[in-house]
């Protein structure tokens, strides 16, 4: 392949030569070395990317407009701000998240420590015991929880989110009472349900720190969709965001001290008359 421009590439263990121009999906079906449930999964990511480089494009001639309809004035500044839009966000599935849970940067020490059963975080109950300290400063952690904090900060801070996601967040009725000084039963009532998000979005606008780690859920695929607040979370692409390999959960993980703003609340019943308050939230970079 001397004479074709192009570079290797290693994807899940195998080396493949992509051409110039060509597409990841492509280069591994001309490989051989791929079944067509990967080349199906690495399409959906060729679609994301090309997804990002058409906003990326969008904005960019937005932003010539908008300095093109400026007048000239000396000594204003203007903060820019770019209006949220829920339909520049997607849902990934299950094969996208298993793809890019393995491209993540981190060290096997620090993979090893992070899904130790006794001293790890992710899918372990030790990481209810480091979130409770992060968020309450009359706990203190003991050595080994301040380890495993220091190096999840330190996984989290080198992997950032290369597009858009529309991930979930379920939290139980503690939530809404640490928030928003609202109480609600596990009877999960309609009419109690619908003044609850009634009062939620007359804070819209309001912006939440989440001091401990902040888990969200990037596939329709979690072990905690029945509990009672569901927050539909808009991350924007860059965001530091750690993608584990948690299937069961089809965790990420945003670091400590993410700021998020509430955007608007609605009550949704299941087909067995069960309700769930949905918040919309923006993730703050």
């Amino acid at each position: 392949m001397d004479d074709i421009d192009g570079v290797w590439r290693t994807v899940g263990g195998r080396r493949i030569f992509i051409k110039n121009g060509q597409d990841l999906a492509t280069a591994m079906k001309e490989s051989g070395k791929f079944n067509t449930k990967q080349i199906d999964s690495a399409k959906r990511i060729d679609e994301l990317f090309e997804k990002k480089k058409k906003l990326e494009q969008k904005k960019a001639e937005m932003e010539i407009k908008e300095d093109l309809a400026k007048p000239i004035e000396k000594n204003i500044i203007q903060e820019k701000v770019e209006e949220f839009n829920p339909d520049d966000y997607n849902q990934i599935d299950n094969d996208s998240f298993n793809d890019l849970s393995i491209k993540q940067n981190i060290t096997k020490e620090q993979e090893d420590r992070l899904y130790d059963y006794n001293n790890g975080y992710i899918a372990t109950d030790y990481a209810m015991g480091i979130n409770n300290c992060l968020r309450d400063s009359s706990l203190e952690m003991n050595f080994e929880q301040r380890k495993t904090t220091e190096i999840l900060q330190n996984v989290i801070s080198k992997n950032k989110l290369e597009y858009n996601v529309k991930a979930s967040r379920y939290v139980g009725e503690d939530y809404l009472k640490n928030e928003f000084n609202i109480e609600i039963s596990r009877d999960r009532l309609e009419k109690e349900f619908e003044v609850g998000a009634k009062s939620i979005n007359e804070m819209a606008g309001k912006i939440i720190t989440n001091k401990g780690f902040m888990s969200v859920s990037l596939t329709d695929n979690s072990i905690f969709k029945d509990n009672v607040v569901k927050l539909n979370t808009y991350i924007k692409q860059g965001t530091n965001c750690f993608i584990t390999k948690n299937i069961e959960e089809s965790e990420a993980i945003l670091n400590t001290n993410t700021k998020y703003k509430i955007l608007k609340a609605y009550n949704i019943v299941d087909d067995y008359g069960y309700s769930q308050i949905n918040i919309d939230v923006e993730v703050l970079k």
